[in-house]
């Protein structure tokens, strides 16, 4: 049997300035940054609506969605971490001329889908036409998504849907 062997390295960086949040989607650096400023485990989604679209909806099971034109494609993110509620000190480094945002190390970055969450709102802020879906308790065993799939025939907002694309990060 492979097994496969995961090595992060820290390399320190400056510490990263947290501006006061202001919705603007289009800006996708302030948006992420905003996201990963805190850890948001199970229990803990709502807390990070603040730096949510505004118009979007909250669905019986508590995943947050937003409907824009016709469209037969559902894009998805999670907002919850694989982690303790915590804050998070952002160290930002260059690497080959490129601005990485990391944690100082202690604790993690949070990002493993709020990178997705970033995404979907810039998609969102451009009216690209699809289904976006925000789910809770994915890192949980893929509550707010397994809920949403066992009632895609009764929840006219999916009907016609026909394909899914993720944004969740892989190694």
């Amino acid at each position: 049997m492979r097994k496969v062997v995961l090595t992060l390295s820290y390399e320190p960086g400056d510490v990263l300035e947290v501006k006061s949040f202001q919705y603007n989607p289009k800006d996708v650096k302030s948006t992420f940054i905003s996201l990963v400023t805190e850890t948001y485990p199970r229990g803990h989604e709502d807390e990070v609506v603040k730096y949510l679209d505004p118009n979007l909806e909250k669905d019986e099971f508590g995943n947050y969605f937003r409907v824009i034109g016709r469209s037969d494609v559902m894009f998805t993110s999670h907002l919850d971490t694989v982690s303790t509620k915590t804050d998070v000190k952002l160290i930002s480094r260059i690497k080959e001329g490129q601005e990485f945002i990391s944690s100082d190390g202690t604790t993690i970055l949070g990002a493993d889908d709020k990178a997705g969450v970033t995404v979907l709102h810039y998609m969102m802020a451009h009216n690209i036409p699809g289904v976006y879906y925000f789910f809770v308790g994915e890192e949980s065993g893929g509550i707010g998504s397994g809920k949403v799939a066992e009632s895609i025939k009764r929840t006219p907002h999916l009907k016609g849907i026909k394909k899914c694309v993720s944004f969740d990060r892989s190694y």
